[in-house]
């Protein structure tokens, strides 16, 4: 832990280094922007149809702890996702040397990791870093078998699959685990439920959510979207 430690704090030292003196201001608020006042917005005055793209954990969870350690929104988000980065990158790093019996080159997966694209969203109320921890933690609990050693693991286990969604609606995903008989898999349907019943008391469409992004201004994501325009303007 020590190590993975040294190795983060070097890491956060020397991106402060690279990147502090294009601020013209405070070097964390040049992230506090997109889709960060959105998260904030939620949990000061709740949905509105614009709004109805992002789940609602994450900024719930936030607005929670900022209230009980009296920090603002987007410096208690910052802490925390940073905090999840290097969960999240410790538990890949572990996972990955464990399966392939490479455990003398753990830190150095960890140092690779530490280049993920999540790490630009460390520094912001974005949901990115804290589902790639959570979802690490449940894929090493799977692969590493953790989620069998204590009853309450199993029931961490479980209650990850509800979670995830509720962070980031791809992680309905999820559910395609059931191909591979992850029965527990099935529990990111009680997240739907929930989440269809908020867009139909809200909207009276329970799909709503679907256009909420042509809504709030934002261009069409998603890979096949991606691949879709891709193909149209090569032969352009």
């Amino acid at each position: 832990l020590f190590i993975y430690g040294s190795i983060y704090i070097a890491w956060l030292i020397l991106l402060w280094a690279v990147t502090a003196w294009h601020s013209d201001g405070a070097w964390l608020a040049q992230w506090h922007q997109w889709d960060s006042p959105q998260y904030q917005r939620i949990f000061d005055s709740g949905y509105n149809v614009k709004l109805l793209g992002f789940p609602p954990l994450y900024p719930y969870l936030i607005g929670f702890l900022s209230k009980v350690i009296f920090l603002p929104f987007h410096t208690t988000a910052v802490i925390v996702n940073i905090l999840a980065f290097f969960c999240g990158s410790a538990l890949l790093s572990e996972s990955i040397a464990k399966v392939f019996n490479i455990s003398t080159h753990r830190f150095l997966l960890f140092a690779f990791a530490l280049s993920a694209p999540a790490s630009y969203f460390a520094f912001t109320a974005y949901t990115d870093t804290f589902f790639f921890f959570l979802l690490w933690l449940l894929l090493a609990m799977t692969v590493l078998e953790w989620w069998k050693i204590k009853p309450w693991t199993r029931y961490l286990y479980c209650a990850l699959f509800i979670l995830l969604p509720a962070i980031r609606l791809v992680g309905y995903a999820l559910f395609s685990w059931i191909a591979v008989r992850r029965w527990a898999a099935g529990l990111v349907l009680v997240t739907l439920a929930g989440w269809l019943y908020l867009n139909h008391v809200l909207t009276q469409d329970p799909f709503f959510f679907l256009k909420s992004q042509r809504i709030f201004g934002m261009p069409e994501g998603g890979f096949f979207t991606g691949l879709r325009y891709s193909l149209w303007y090569i032969p352009h």
